[in-house]
């Protein structure tokens, strides 16, 4: 004999195991979700770690310098600029390709540093500035990436530093580019005391007749960055 389920048998059934009833009802609702988070992990695509970008060393820097007040010994003749390892036309052409924004930019970042230097030592910021310049391409020259050497000193005489070779020559190599402006400022205190006082055009002359260049063009060269860039007004 069949037993009829009436509504209030069903009911007395559910207040008696509510309880029971809702523990399976969660049991089965966690089941569900967990599988269904698994499911859709297992379809998503692995991710591919992003590693940062990274940083460009700054090759420019105003960092303490290390070198001694007192410049290594430099043979003036031995100075190899623009009438030894590169020939003038080759310099003018060299700046000639390089971009105007990096010639003003390579102008802006030093102008600090050369006004600092003729402040102590006298030397014509101008001078400074416009020698950098040409000598390194706008520190676009490998001996200046490479060795941070913007003004083409070679290792001669007393120089205790460290050297780099470049187109047959050792030239001195700096950890920094503010190394290179101070040494700069070193040895032309040494070599062209007796310019002190004098103006960007005689600084230029004056440094060709001493041997800094083997060509008549280094004084023009200079000049003519100085005055094109409008430099001397550093010099006040």
């Amino acid at each position: 004999m069949k037993k009829e389920i009436t509504l209030e048998k069903a009911l007395a059934f559910f207040k008696r195991n509510w309880f029971q009833m809702a523990l399976v009802l969660i049991g089965l609702y966690l089941f569900f979700i967990k599988d269904l988070s698994l499911n859709i992990q297992v379809q998503l695509p692995d991710k591919t770690e992003e590693k940062p970008a990274a940083r460009v060393k700054e090759k420019y820097t105003d960092a303490t310098p290390s070198l001694a007040e007192k410049p290594a010994a430099t043979d003036r003749m031995e100075v190899p600029f623009i009438g030894t390892a590169l020939s003038s036309k080759s310099t003018r052409s060299e700046l000639a390709s390089i971009d105007k924004s990096v010639k003003h930019a390579f102008l802006e970042r030093f102008a600090r540093v050369a006004v600092t230097e003729q402040k102590k030592f006298g030397i014509p910021a101008s001078v400074i500035l416009a020698t950098a310049l040409h000598q390194s391409f706008a520190g676009q020259r490998d001996l200046t990436l490479e060795a941070n050497n913007f003004f083409a000193l070679p290792c001669t005489g007393g120089w205790k530093g460290g050297c780099e070779s470049y187109q047959g020559r050792r030239y001195r190599r700096y950890t920094t580019a503010w190394e290179s402006f101070r040494d700069f400022s070193l040895f032309a205190r040494e070599n062209f005391a007796y310019l002190k006082g004098e103006n960007y055009k005689n600084w230029a002359i004056g440094m060709q007749k001493a041997g800094i260049a083997e060509t008549d063009d280094f004084s023009k060269n200079v000049i003519g960055i100085i005055e094109g860039y409008r430099l001397s007004e550093l010099d006040k």
